[in-house]
This record gives C-alpha cells, structure tokens and sequence, in this order.
C-alpha cells in the first residue's frame, strides 16, 4: 500500500529484477504465499502501466522468472 501511495522509498521492481546474493537472502524471508503476493503486485504494476522507472517501463520485465528463483 504504501508503494502506491508513493510513500515506499525503495525500488522494490529495481530490486527484484536486479537479483543479488543479499536480496535472494532477504526474499528468502517470506513464505511463499508473501513470495507470491509481492510477485503479483509486481505484475500488476507493470500491466497497468505504473512502473516508475523510465528504462524498466520500456524493457520486458520477466517478474514470474525471478519469482522462481527467490
């Protein structure tokens, strides 16, 4: 919620896309119904156009790929 009320200072789809050892560790935190949630907001936000990021919103972002692999 507080990612779409422009309150979330981190870039959660940056992050995701940008896997690294720490945040595969952080991710590894959820259980897989919370894996499941943040990997289908994502997808919203990229179907209903509300990726912030100019480069990101032009690229093909594979969200479900990565969600496999957290």
């Amino acid at each position: 919620m507080a990612d779409l009320r422009g309150k979330y200072r981190f870039d959660l789809e940056f992050t995701f896309i940008h896997l690294t050892d720490y945040t595969l560790s952080q991710f590894s935190l959820l259980n897989d119904n919370q894996k499941q949630v943040v990997g289908g907001y994502l997808c919203y936000k990229d179907a209903n156009g509300l990726i912030r990021d100019k480069k990101l919103s032009q690229m093909p972002l594979n969200f479900g790929a990565n969600l496999s692999r957290i």
